[in-house]
Parts: structure tokens; sequence; C-alpha cells
């Protein structure tokens, strides 16, 4: 039992609270955080937003570009490639075209990100490096 000044409460109420408090101090962190580096937010005096990984996602999945200022390559971007059906005929891929049955009328390509590279080039299927997924600098393209 741990007293207070009302009352006296129970080990239980007294691990509610700790976790309420934490939660408490967790928030005041994150809106420190927004303020200081403008986290995701979309003020009209900011032309852009610095985001996480997880942001950069939901950002991309609403059809927008995204990259990180860290990049050093100019004109670097990701975005989602929606999935699309494909008849076979449209295969490029020789082997896959070969091991397609003519039976199958549609193939399924997936969504997935695509990157615009420095050079022009667009790489298929880009995935993220752990220094991608742990950077704070992801902001939208315009």
């Amino acid at each position: 039992m741990r007293h207070t000044e009302y009352c006296y409460i129970s080990p239980a109420e007294n691990h509610c609270y700790r976790g309420l408090e934490r939660w408490l101090d967790d928030k005041k962190k994150r809106e420190r955080r927004a303020k200081k580096h403008g986290a995701f937010s979309l003020d009209k005096n900011k032309e852009e937003a610095i985001m996480n990984f997880g942001e950069a996602i939901k950002a991309l999945k609403l059809g927008n570009r995204v990259a990180r200022k860290g990049w050093n390559g100019k004109g670097m971007f990701i975005y989602l490639e929606s999935g699309t059906l494909i008849t076979p005929d449209k295969i490029r891929n020789l082997t896959l075209a070969k091991s397609t049955p003519d039976s199958q009328k549609y193939i399924n390509i997936n969504p997935h990100i695509d990157m615009k590279s420095a050079d022009g080039s667009i790489v298929v299927g880009w995935l993220a490096s752990q220094t991608d997924l742990l950077a704070n600098d992801w902001e939208i393209v315009k």
C-alpha cells in the first residue's frame, strides 16, 4: 500500500498511475519534438513537413512522393506504385512469359514502392535501409 495525501492505494492502482504518468511524460516529449522539428505538422507557415518513416509511408499511401533530406542525389524520391492486372502477352521477361500457363488470363502485379534515382532511372521495388527506417528527415516532395 502506498500512502497519498488523500488515501492509501493498492499496488495495482499504483501501477496504473505510474503508467499514466509515463504516458503523460511521453506526450509532453512528443509535443516538444513536434514544436522543435515541425514533425509532420502541416503549418501554413512551413513549406515542408518533416516526418519519420511511418509518417512517410502514410504520405505514400495518400499519393504523395517522399524523400529524405539526407539523400545526396538531387531529384531523388520514392512513390507508391499501385497494383494492376496485366495480360500474359504484356510480360517483358521471357522466362516468366514461358512459365505462365496458357489458361491464365491475367497476372496480378502487387503494389510496391519504386524510386526515381538521381540519374533519372527508376528503381523498381525499392527497399529501405535501416538508416532510412530510423531517420526523422523524411519530407513530401512537391
